[in-house]
């Protein structure tokens, strides 16, 4: 048995600012993958869908925090990436009232 739990595992565009996705591209650069819960700690899973990058972040304030742990972010890393969150799928497309034409 894990020592994580999954909190939420849809995908869905992630607003890290008022104008990120205001832009003339047709995808959602950042997308939530998954958020996890251990230890009484929340972290958010996502991927940069214009560098196929991966991340794992501590949102337990309410703000994106780097894990400063390096054993849980790679025990983190490791369950993560065997679950597929980090697996390549096809972006999300914006509508076209979204883009900023």
């Amino acid at each position: 048995m894990s020592k994580f739990l999954i909190i939420d595992e849809r995908r869905y565009p992630l607003e890290v600012s008022k104008y990120t996705n205001k832009d003339m591209s047709p995808i959602y650069r950042w997308e939530h993958r998954a958020t996890i819960a251990t230890e009484g700690k929340r972290f958010l899973v996502f991927i940069d869908q214009l560098t196929m990058q991966g991340y794992i972040e501590d949102v337990t304030t309410g703000e994106l925090k780097k894990v400063k742990d390096e054993e849980l972010w790679d025990e983190m890393k490791e369950w993560t990436t065997s679950l597929g969150f980090f697996n390549p799928m096809p972006p999300l497309f914006k509508s076209d009232s979204e883009r900023f034409i």
